[in-house]
């Protein structure tokens, strides 16, 4: 029903990605992203950005952010720096994976990986079940060092290794 609205306002949804639509009337463009029920959008200008708003107030009841500096998309935190600069974290979502998997009495570290440390499988230490929240924890960190933390991808891509018989030592 979304999609349709758009359309009738003169969007297209682009060819390459269909949650994509855009506009150009007149020297004003806007470009809108959706996702499931979500949706960011940028205009060239505060006026066709404020008559968008209007347009699809006209047909649904939706929130604008109240800091157009810092907004969330898909767990993604994007910050509008003063020097104009961006700013991407995932403090929400990193939280949520320190708790969930009862990590928050670890040490923060400087670097993400000691490059002093040696992973092994040693097999005294193999837990007799196979631990699922491990692969799961991992698989968690996945996201972030594809997205906003690529700096942890080697150290995940190392404890990755060991998902089938993870120890005490590779969570730590």
């Amino acid at each position: 029903e979304f999609r349709n609205t758009l359309l009738e306002l003169g969007f297209n949804a682009l060819v390459s990605d269909p949650c994509v639509y855009s506009r150009r009337r007149d020297q004003n463009m806007t470009i809108i992203v959706t996702h499931v029920d979500d949706c960011q959008g940028i205009s060239s200008s505060e006026t066709e950005r404020d008559l968008v708003h209007k347009q699809i107030a006209q047909k649904y009841k939706f929130t604008i952010k109240p800091d157009p500096n810092k907004f969330l998309i898909l767990g993604i935190l994007v910050e509008l720096l003063p020097d104009g600069s961006r700013k991407i974290s995932m403090p929400h979502y990193i939280s949520e994976l320190i708790n969930k998997y009862q990590l928050t009495d670890c040490a923060p570290l400087s670097t993400p990986w000691d490059h002093n440390v040696t992973l092994s499988l040693n097999d005294s230490e193999i837990a007799e079940e196979r631990d699922p929240s491990f692969a799961a924890a991992v698989g968690g960190l996945m996201w972030p060092s594809c997205t906003v933390r690529p700096d942890i991808a080697y150290a995940v891509q190392s404890v990755a290794r060991f998902t089938k018989t993870p120890t005490n030592a590779h969570w730590t």
